[in-house]
């Protein structure tokens, strides 16, 4: 292959993500720069991969069925080199996957010379890939996305050999895929439509399945997880979800899978027409086709992919690894936001080998049928220039997601909590009056409705937001500590206690609020008290040096008092 062409991937790579190393953090990449991931010790890197699954925060009513401790182990080691830092690894784990996509391409289909490079163009420019490379807290959908491609490669590249170090690193990839994140569980799928389309009729069966069966332990790990996430929301008093029947107010399986049959339409749409494109898309608005004609559509879409014709393998199977991928998030997870961009990261294999594939069957027409490729791949490019330009510029950014997603509360508090953070609260209580009237509120909303008001100098009113919220979600820790620091700044003692004696009852409280609740008792003269929370929260922060002080401070205050 040579150095050239992995050079010019980079710089095209480059050409296109550079504009967006200059974004500031935007959506869920502010936690990364607030949140305390920890040190990067090896027995808090370990912590990540044996005790990983937690509950749900924010009122969300589900389990966090997330298992991604190996994504969360680079943020803590990435984030000692800064925010722009993070960013840069992002590009070049982008880089990294285009070059996985030259080779998977080179392996599966070797009598296709140029295939592969035109697949890695592809790849590298498409529009689809900027959530899951500038978007600094996707890294989880790019990492995945590169381990599982590594996976394919070397598992198609072993198949003659059972057991060998090919057959075992592919192994090792997929395993690693589902610890960046749980999607990786859809290899084995990947690798059943490779299997089934490339196959060789004259090899046994039995052979087959004695190559592809130990791959199932990858969607058991994720399985496993998610009912460990289950039950840990149920001892946590959360309410009592599973993996297979959500509580009230969250879709059934099966009214999720039917919901998201349209999604995978518009998903299939922004792979060939990338525009327009949004952060958040309204997956109600994306109605305009009913379930049973997107569920038709797919089931056709599907059938031909199974038993199409041979002479038609390569589009076949580009179509099968654009959809395996998105098969977990479209079934059995029912969450709300289910329409986004990086989510079709890993399937942009599959868009890349269908494009090469178009480009080698206009090789063969003539003339100016031949420019259409290199024009394709220019459009591309200027779409992926101007989506990361846009999240340079926050109110552009946050704009689009209304536009986009204008039945979406998350759509509008973000743009709220954008215009309260830029000192404008009179613009950004409408916004979250619009964010509360929609389904699917949750604590984030009502939050930011109370801090407006009460910038306003509409401080009853905020607390009467606060003290409704605190009704539906009584044991959200941050909704509580939000109704705490509300009464601080309002100096009201009464309410401070009532809000302590609350805190008490709670099994997991934030950081903040278990420190403020310690010093109170102590300053109360109920050390028993404060000794016994300290405690009882240490196993929730088994990291924080703050917390490991104030308990120790709080048992020499017992030994010196009479």
């Amino acid at each position: 292959m040579g150095w050239r062409f992995p050079l010019l991937l980079l710089l095209l790579v480059a050409c296109c993500y550079l504009p967006g190393l200059e974004a500031l953090p935007a959506h869920d990449d502010q936690l990364l720069t607030r949140e305390v991931l920890g040190p990067p010790t090896p027995g808090a890197l370990l912590g990540r991969f044996l005790d990983p699954v937690r509950p749900h925060g924010l009122g969300i009513p589900l389990p966090n069925y997330a298992y991604r401790p190996l994504t969360e182990a680079s943020f803590s080691l990435n984030l000692a080199g800064g925010f722009l830092s993070l960013r840069v690894l992002n590009l070049l784990l982008h880089w990294g996957a285009c070059l996985a996509v030259l080779w998977v391409a080179a392996q599966l289909f070797p009598a296709e010379r140029h295939l592969g490079r035109w697949a890695a163009l592809c790849f590298a420019v498409h529009p689809l890939a900027v959530s899951a490379v500038t978007y600094v807290y996707q890294r989880a959908a790019s990492l995945e996305a590169l381990l599982a491609f590594l996976s394919l490669g070397l598992y198609w590249s072993a198949r003659v050999r059972m057991w060998g170090g090919r057959y075992l690193g592919a192994l090792g990839c997929g395993l690693m895929a589902v610890m960046a994140k749980e999607t990786g569980a859809t290899l084995p799928l990947m690798l059943a439509a490779v299997e089934w389309i490339l196959r060789d009729p004259a090899e046994p069966l039995r052979a087959v399945w004695k190559r592809w069966l130990p791959f199932l332990l990858l969607p058991a790990v994720v399985l496993l997880q998610a009912l460990r996430a289950a039950s840990l929301a149920s001892a946590a008093g959360g309410p009592r979800e599973s993996l297979f029947r959500p509580g009230a107010g969250g879709p059934t399986p099966l009214g999720y899978l039917l919901g998201e049959l349209p999604v995978l339409v518009h998903y299939l749409r922004l792979s060939s027409l990338p525009f327009p494109r949004h952060f958040l898309y309204d997956h109600e608005g994306m109605g305009f086709l009913p379930w049973p004609v997107a569920g038709g559509l797919v089931a056709v879409l599907v059938a031909w992919v199974l038993w199409g014709p041979e002479a038609w393998r390569l589009p076949r199977l580009g179509l099968a690894l654009f959809l395996a991928p998105l098969a977990l998030e479209s079934s059995v997870f029912p969450i709300r936001d289910i329409a986004f961009d990086h989510r079709c990261y890993p399937g942009l294999l599959g868009v890349a080998l269908l494009f090469g594939g178009a480009v080698l069957s206009l090789g063969r027409l003539p003339g100016p049928w031949r420019l259409l490729p290199g024009a394709a791949l220019l459009c591309l490019a200027a779409l992926t220039l101007v989506a990361n330009r846009d999240w340079t510029d926050t109110r552009r950014l946050l704009g689009s997601d209304v536009r986009g997603a204008s039945r979406n509360p998350e759509a509008w508090s973000g743009y709220a909590a954008w215009r309260l953070a830029s000192g404008h609260p009179e613009a950004a209580l409408p916004l979250y009056r619009r964010a509360r009237s929609l389904p699917w509120q949750d604590v984030g909303v009502c939050v930011g409705q109370a801090r407006a008001l009460e910038a306003l100098g509409r401080r009853p009113q905020a607390r009467e937001i606060l003290d409704e919220a605190m009704v539906h979600l009584p044991r959200d820790p941050g909704l509580l500590w939000e109704a705490v620091e509300e009464a601080r700044r309002a100096g009201d003692e009464g309410r401070q206690e009532v809000l302590a004696d609350r805190g008490e009852g709670l099994e997991e409280l934030r950081i903040e609020m278990v420190i403020w609740l310690a010093r109170r008792r102590v300053a109360q003269g109920r050390l028993p008290e404060a000794r016994a929370l300290l405690v009882r929260q240490a196993d929730h922060f088994p990291q924080n040096a703050v917390l490991r002080e104030h308990l120790d401070w709080v048992l020499r205050a017992e030994k010196a008092s009479p």
